[in-house]
């Protein structure tokens, strides 16, 4: 089986072509992809298909194809920024989409956009939705304040000092599992805003890790961050991978953008 290895921000992916290659388990091939130093390793796996939406288009962009996207603990994800950043990339690198014109694409969050310049591409992440600002968040008995977005996935965002030194791993899976975001979770981004550079880390649902980052993350950050009148869009956001990604604003609509490497290609082993 063929597959590509895309890096965006420091998000890692592998890319299938699933119109071409029978994928009958997709969850199980993440989980056996996707493993660290046991096998080619990645935040997650993206599928392309086929669009299935009836009249999927975007303005005046038709959907040709759409993302899948499955974490490495096997569950389905409905969005992923940095994903949709390397999948566009692929698809223009495979001539299966021009570049320097918006490319519509489906995901399970519903029709999202981006344009591929080069080795930068721009994504549209949609209007951000189920707002929820300055609520007292505890955990260990500490109180937090925290805020809330959904950029395509839930994300809760933290402002802390130090964040070269703070424990996300240990934190981030506390929020994520907390019962305020039960049942289905959230990701958790803990950000430090020094003038009008925003540092990011993320703890990652369906990893359960911290990732080097996060487009929906950096996104979900830079969006609240203006609502609570802390920065001004555009913001330059700095992952952990040392890599910024500028997340802007049109009308509703959230943009992230940067660079994306197709790092190589392989072939899975029979």
């Amino acid at each position: 089986m063929v597959f590509t290895k895309a890096v965006g921000s420091g998000n890692d992916f592998i890319i299938i072509d699933s119109r071409l290659e029978k994928i009958i388990d997709p969850a199980q091939m993440a989980r056996d992809l996707c493993r660290r130093h046991l096998s080619v390793g990645a935040d997650g796996l993206l599928l392309l298909e086929q669009a299935t939406l009836k009249g999927s288009h975007y303005e005046k962009n038709q959907a040709e194809y759409r993302m899948r996207i499955f974490n490495p603990d096997g569950s389905e994800a409905e969005m992923c920024g940095n994903g949709l950043r390397c999948f566009l990339l692929y698809l223009v690198r495979k001539k299966l989409a021009e570049a320097e014109h918006f490319i519509a694409v489906e995901t399970k969050a519903g029709l999202r956009r981006g344009q591929v310049q080069g080795n930068f591409v721009t994504a549209g992440l949609g209007e951000p939705r189920e707002q929820a600002l300055s609520f007292p968040l505890e955990i260990d008995k500490k109180q937090f304040t925290a805020s809330f977005i959904n950029t395509g996935v839930p994300h809760t965002i933290i402002e802390v000092e130090d964040l070269a030194n703070f424990p996300v791993a240990e934190l981030g899976r506390k929020i994520r599992f907390h019962p305020k975001f039960a049942p289905a979770g959230t990701n958790v981004d803990f950000v430090e805003v020094k003038d009008n550079l925003v540092l990011i880390r993320t703890y990652e649902r369906g990893v359960e890790d911290e990732t080097l980052s996060c487009g929906t993350g950096t996104a979900a950050t830079g969006f609240l961050l203006r609502q609570l009148g802390k920065i001004i869009l555009p913001v330059k956001v700095q992952a952990a991978s040392g890599e910024i990604l500028t997340v802007s604003q049109e009308g509703q609509e959230i943009f992230i953008a940067g660079e994306v490497r197709i790092v190589y290609e392989g072939i899975t082993p029979d």
